[in-house]
């Protein structure tokens, strides 16, 4: 009968085991979601939490701690399993003292014998990501911690009141206007007019980024450009331009590249007379050459081309020639040409 019961109970704690393996049960966290300060600088703090089986597992201990203090939390108002509690000094057995204009605030906490933290360090101070809230605004988090005059304390955060309008040219990488193209930047798509111009909508921070994305037909593809660097306010506007690095194209097929894609004509043509080319290729590029080698690789001529049709000077001697198609380092096409006296 023990053996029995033995081998009842160890089939029982196997089970448990391989259960919680394939059902790992989530670990409360804590996310500092916003923070405001009023006319006189006291403070209220969002809280999101998640991961709370109500009664079974929760916070263990919770504090708050800035710069220059730190407190006990001893509130029990993670009620649900999810949720936001918006805090101020009022819910604190003790002063919390909270620097406006910059401080390093953590919110940590203790779950399963574990320390757990999260942060914000804003204004004034050393590894800040933010500059510090003016009047009427928060520091709440939407992807990154943002400056938003329209506070949604104990409710989730949206866009609402934490964006600006970016503008300018987006130039390609010999410095040459980019028209009618479609770019996405943050959380924002925009497309170039004629002119190479552009206006977005962009999130309210500081922000220093060396790339940006562009559409190839329906994917979605990196280019690096010169740092763009600028400090962004609500319902501000601010001027950069974008510099790219690398050369953008489109929709290039291969097998569509190689079946007619290039007509060169008249092919024998006179060394004193023109070659006439027509490009029928399924891309857009703001790089785009055309070259001349001599069938040992020497390249003799390369001209940046903007057309899909044109003539070349011929002024060679007579002989067997190359032509390529090139984009940045990718030769699109290619053709043998005969110079005649």
């Amino acid at each position: 009968m023990k053996r029995k019961l033995f081998l009842f109970l160890t089939s029982i704690i196997l089970f448990l085991h391989c259960f919680s393996f394939a059902n790992p049960i989530p670990t409360p966290t804590i996310f500092i979601s916003e923070l405001y300060f009023n006319e006189t600088d006291n403070w209220t703090l969002e809280l999101y939490y998640f991961g709370v089986d109500p009664g079974i597992m929760g916070f263990d201990s919770v504090f708050f701690l800035s710069s220059t203090d730190t407190v006990q939390y001893t509130g029990n108002n993670f009620q649900y399993e999810e949720g936001y509690l918006a805090l101020n000094e009022n819910n604190l057995d003790e002063y919390f003292n909270l620097n406006r204009y910059g401080d390093a605030l953590k919110i940590r906490w203790y779950s399963m014998d574990m320390m757990f933290e999260d942060g914000l360090i804003y204004g004034n101070m050393p590894e800040a990501v933010i500059s510090y809230p003016r009047n009427g605004q928060s520091l709440s988090y939407y992807n990154a911690y943002v400056k938003d005059k329209s506070p949604t304390l104990g409710l989730p955060n949206d866009t609402i009141g934490c964006m600006g309008t970016l503008s300018g040219v987006v130039y390609d990488l010999n410095n040459i206007p980019i028209p009618n193209r479609t770019f996405n930047f943050e959380i924002n798509s925009f497309t170039t007019n004629t002119f190479g111009q552009y206006s977005t909508r962009v999130l309210s921070k500081h922000t220093s980024l060396n790339w940006l994305l562009y559409y190839d037909d329906q994917t979605l593809r990196y280019c690096s450009t010169e740092p763009i660097i600028y400090a962004m306010e609500p319902d501000s506007a601010v001027i950069a331009d974008f510099y790219l690095l690398d050369t953008l194209w489109v929709g290039l097929n291969k097998k569509e590249t190689a079946n007619n894609s290039l007509r060169l004509y008249p092919n024998p043509v006179s060394k004193t007379g023109y070659l006439k080319y027509e490009i029928d290729l399924p891309y857009k590029s703001t790089d785009l050459r055309i070259e001349l080698l001599t069938v040992d690789g020497k390249l003799l001529w390369s001209e940046k081309i903007n057309n899909a049709t044109g003539r070349i000077n011929i002024s060679y001697e007579a002989g067997v020639y190359i032509l390529y198609f090139r984009m940045a380092n990718t030769i699109l096409a290619s053709e043998m040409i005969l110079i005649t006296e």
